[in-house]
């Protein structure tokens, strides 16, 4: 068990149950930090779906060559509006998805903050540092 002064006041004894939710904290921040990054990510990507889907309107061939990974398949226009369509709507799943886990984390790191400024206060910094 380590024990911690509290800027020169009283020793504050740190628990197993203290550095498991100090270590829970770390790893959901990450977490949340990692969401972030994804998020916006896929928000990007549903952005380049849907300008594809308007550029699509644009064009009067029947048949169009379609980026699948590395390779160019010909496919109908219509196919491709579908398949557009089903990219848009599983994309915004994800973020939709995302967001949720994004909201849950925050949840936890705002009740686990609560709990180690309570016990620690300014023994303890759970903020983000500015960059």
């Amino acid at each position: 068990m380590a024990v911690v002064k509290n800027l020169g006041k009283e020793e504050i004894e740190i628990t197993l149950e203290d550095q498991q939710q100090i270590n829970t904290f770390a790893r959901q921040n990450t977490r949340m930090e990692e969401l972030k990054v994804e998020i916006e990510t896929k928000k990007n990507d549903l952005k380049n779906l849907e300008d594809a889907s308007d550029e699509l309107l644009m064009v009067e061939e029947s048949v169009i060559s379609y980026k699948v990974g590395e390779v160019f398949i010909q496919m109908a226009q219509e196919d491709i509006e579908d398949h557009l369509e089903k990219a848009r709507t599983r994309m915004k799943d994800e973020i939709t998805s995302c967001e949720e886990q994004f909201v849950e984390i925050q949840e936890v790191l705002k009740s686990l903050k609560a709990k180690l400024y309570g016990k620690f206060g300014n023994s303890i910094n759970l903020e983000a540092d500015e960059e």
